[in-house]
């Protein structure tokens, strides 16, 4: 029985990432099940610890290939460490280029390696010139892992196909979330804080925004809400917006009904969320992994906002709550409609408080963090199973 786990995450604690979100999840999830779980991550430069969290901080400066190549070497001596003083039962990856020298160094102790897919690499399917070396490389790590947990059944099918996976060797644990932390709170009294007034549609967007976030298309929603003659504002929280983003809103004719955050505290996001009448996710996918298994969805629900995106099929969301989501089907959301968006958010926004208790006591009872802790312990105990069987 897995009773250890020494987790490895090139994640920065101190950011308010997805992917620091999530590892977090994982973490808080786990120890709720019982297990004692071992973070090693990059050295914060600041970073309060919870209590009841173990830390081995790695040296790492930055995201270029030589100081994530430098991250790699220098993983090696704190995982020996921890092998020897830890004595984990399993070693979790969260995959990133380089996992294979953790792949050998588990194989040499003995231990199962699990490696966590969140999404795809894009290079990870391009194996032709400069690409093919790297691609050999990912071939052996991915044939070294006694088991994958994917977050989705796209994911799964893409990696499975392309490096020849076990389907024995995978299980799917979908994004999960703190139902403590995001949940339901008075939208008037965040309104009144942010100065929006009551009666207005407040639309938004929570997390990065790189090109495939499609922020565009919500700057041009509020131009169609203006034209139709509908008070809406647009809400932006989140950091590291690109300066051709940045300038697109300075001009903007109705820049006055723009809210940027910039970076937030993990803290403050619900505040934000319950805020908004309808939260958006108008996110590029790439071979079909789609916006279904995104941590931002279960998020903006979880506080009871509903959600409009694209990326992904209206059966993956059948046994949601009616009026949960909306789903704008096909792959570029800029081929739909101004005029159908902004119906669709109208429509949305008329719901009723008790809508938003049931939105968001879908996702307490489907994807609160006990959940995510059960589903991954018993992944962990069927790959040991398996490894212990072969050895």
């Amino acid at each position: 029985m897995i009773k250890k786990v020494l987790y490895i995450a090139l994640v920065e604690l101190e950011i308010s990432s997805g992917p620091v979100v999530h590892t977090v999840n994982v973490i808080d999830g786990l120890k709720l099940s019982g297990i004692d779980v071992m973070l090693a991550c990059p050295k914060p430069g600041d970073f309060k610890s919870r209590k009841s969290s173990k830390f081995q901080f790695l040296s790492f400066y930055g995201y270029s290939n030589f100081r994530l190549f430098l991250f790699n070497v220098l993983s090696i001596p704190a995982i020996v460490k921890q092998m020897i003083t830890f004595r984990p039962d399993v070693i979790y990856v969260r995959d990133r280029p380089g996992n294979i020298i953790t792949a050998v160094i588990a194989k040499m102790m003995q231990k199962p390696f699990v490696v966590e897919v969140n999404g795809y690499l894009e290079r990870d399917f391009i194996s032709s010139g400069k690409y093919s070396l790297y691609h050999m490389i990912r071939k052996i790590h991915f044939s070294l892992a006694s088991g994958f947990i994917f977050n989705c059944p796209k994911v799964r099918e893409l990696y499975s196909k392309r490096f020849h996976i076990q389907n024995a060797k995978t299980s799917i644990i979908n994004m999960f979330v703190d139902c403590n932390h995001f949940a339901i709170r008075p939208m008037e009294e965040f309104r009144h804080q942010l100065n929006i007034p009551a009666n207005e549609i407040i639309f938004g967007y929570v997390g990065g925004f790189s090109p495939r976030h499609n922020i565009e298309i919500l700057l041009d929603l509020l131009k169609e809400f203006h034209l139709q003659g509908v008070e809406a504002r647009l809400l932006l929280v989140g950091g590291g917006m690109p300066d051709f983003l940045r300038e697109k809103i300075e001009n903007h004719p109705l820049q006055n009904r723009i809210i940027q955050t910039g970076w937030v505290n993990h803290n403050e996001v619900p505040k934000y969320i319950n805020a908004m009448n309808v939260g958006t996710a108008f996110i590029n996918s790439f071979k079909g992994n789609g916006t279904e298994s995104f941590l931002k969805v279960k998020e903006y629900l979880a506080c009871g906002i509903p959600v409009i995106l694209n990326g992904a099929s209206k059966k993956d969301f059948m046994a949601y709550p009616q009026g949960a989501v909306s789903v704008v089907e096909g792959e570029d959301v800029f081929q739909v409609s101004l005029q159908k968006l902004a119906a669709l958010i109208i429509g949305m926004s008329k719901l009723e408080e008790s809508d938003r208790l049931q939105f968001s006591d879908y996702i307490k009872s489907n994807f609160c963090l006990q959940e995510v802790g059960k589903l991954t312990l018993v992944a962990f105990n069927d790959f040991d199973s398996a490894f212990i069987s072969k050895s």
